[in-house]
């Protein structure tokens, strides 16, 4: 089934006949009715949850429209995906959206118990991600919009619980041997799929291409994991932009030899150069080291911004992930670099020399300018707050974070709203410790997020939904990553 026929009724309008037709792959569907409404506004567009029992809705012109109706029938699935490509709407034949000004009926019978909903409170100034403008109200306000309450399955509730701070979602993806691109691409779809964030406008996803270095390089997010992140948005109906600021001021060289200008070719996606965007001058309030920063102004447009960092150890901080791969934003290139170039170059040491000399680098003048580093990409997280921060894990990079080292399949998707928790579970699934990573470490005592596992709640994307996971020792992978210890620059 792939449409429903409903009646759309808006406050101070005549009840109109719509056709809600699917609009994309996956479990989430949209259901566009915008272009079939004669009167301004109204219900802009509704998506569905095969898997999920629940629905969104916006309004473009402010009129109060329905965001989110809980379904709880007890004869509708709810485990997993319906399978057949059966849509829920064939287990619904009685169901009713309703809000205040808004209300969409199937043509069959309303159901008997009114939907609980989790609607627009018009006196709401702050924002939810993905949804600005609007927050979900608590069951308690509920009377003020005419709804009686209708409890809610509890994993339901636990359905949106990855938008929390203290919350990381984890996919594991069966891999034998190499992954293949598919292989990379479903691991970043499949946990979007099983997150549902719903973005407000467009998409813009800044991957790490930090050198002009080929996909399976392991050095950069691999644009296979970046198109699945498209697949997810672009199923949504969500115009998609990879942005992304390179060592050199021409991206053209790491477009090509990265993949990205294919990818870019076969879905139509627009590539933004950060190096040639015009800067914007950021106050950071709280800063230690950075109290101001120039940063691309394709980054602080309101869009839904989407970090797709890539797992890899790092010669200078044990990782280099979420939090880290912010620096790619900053412009000009010059302020971008906060590493010392002497450290960079007192790391390029061989093997026969590397014991001696390490000791010899571990003084307190590198210490010292090691936590200058640390504080910097602090700093800057203090301003770019990604609305989502994922990882590309499926193959992890061990040694520098650049051409020494080497690829290992890990299998691995990671996922959060804060990417110091999500850094820091990713970072401890591939054997590091993440109180000895530096820039967690930092960011946990400056109260950015936590580097302490116990203090986060790690959820699993398991069947399309996702899952508390108990046991998260047993997710580690057999082989710890290690940084530079093992390779030369």
């Amino acid at each position: 089934m792939d449409h429903l026929e409903a009646v759309v009724h808006v406050r101070g309008h005549k009840p109109q006949s719509v056709v809600l037709r699917r609009g994309g792959p996956g479990p989430l569907q949209l259901y566009r009715i915008q272009d079939q409404l004669t009167h301004p506004g109204g219900l802009g567009w509704v998506a569905l949850h095969r898997d999920r029992r629940r629905c969104h809705g916006t309004s473009d012109a402010g009129e109060a429209a329905l965001l989110m109706v809980a379904f709880a029938p007890p004869r509708v699935p709810h485990r997993g995906h319906l399978g057949g490509g059966r849509d829920i709407l064939q287990h619904l034949p009685r169901m009713a959206f309703k809000g205040p000004g808004v209300e969409v009926r199937g043509t069959q019978a309303v159901q008997e118990d009114p939907p609980l909903l989790l609607g627009p409170d018009p006196g709401a100034v702050h924002h939810r991600r993905g949804l600005a403008g609007h927050r979900f109200l608590h069951r308690d306000d509920r009377q003020r919009h005419l709804l009686p309450a209708v409890k809610a399955d509890s994993r339901e509730e636990e359905s949106m619980v990855w938008e929390r701070a203290d919350v990381v979602c984890i996919h594991r993806v069966n891999v034998k041997g190499e992954p293949s691109p598919e292989d990379i691409r479903r691991g970043a779809r499949e946990l979007l799929e099983a997150m549902h964030p719903i973005p407000r406008g467009g998409v813009i996803v800044k991957p790490n291409i930090t050198v002009p270095a080929p996909p399976d390089s392991g050095i950069i997010t691999h644009p296979s994991f970046v198109e699945g992140i498209v697949d997810y948005f672009d199923g949504l109906g969500s115009e998609v932009i990879v942005a992304e600021g390179g060592g050199s001021g021409d991206m053209s060289e790491y477009w090509q030899k990265s993949g990205y200008a294919d990818l870019a070719r076969r879905r139509g996606i627009k590539l933004v150069n950060l190096n040639f965007d015009e800067p914007v001058r950021v106050p950071i309030e709280g800063g230690k080291v950075l109290k101001e920063v120039r940063v691309a102004r394709t980054m602080v447009e309101g869009k839904y911004l989407v970090n797709a960092a890539k797992l890899k150890t790092f010669l200078l901080g044990e990782a280099s992930l979420c939090t880290k791969n912010l620096m790619g934003v900053v412009i000009p290139q010059r302020e971008r670099w906060f590493c010392k170039e002497w450290m960079l170059k007192g790391m390029a040491i061989s093997r026969e020399e590397r014991d001696e000399r390490r000791r010899e680098l571990l003084t307190s003048r590198l210490r010292e300018e090691a936590e200058v580093f640390f504080h910097r990409v602090c700093d800057l997280a203090l301003v770019i707050r990604p609305s989502l921060n994922m990882i590309d894990g499926i193959v992890a990079r061990e040694g520098t974070g650049f051409f020494r080292g080497r690829n290992i399949p890990v299998g691995l998707a990671v996922a959060g709203v804060n990417p110091v928790c999500v850094d820091a579970v990713a970072s401890y699934l591939i054997g590091l410790d993440p109180s000895q990573v530096g820039v967690l470490r930092v960011a946990t005592e400056r109260g950015l997020g936590t580097n302490r596992i116990e203090e986060i709640k790690v959820y699993q994307a398991v069947d399309g939904e996702l899952r508390m996971c108990r046991d998260i020792e047993g997710l580690v992978h057999r082989q710890s990553l290690s940084p530079i210890r093992s390779y030369p620059l």
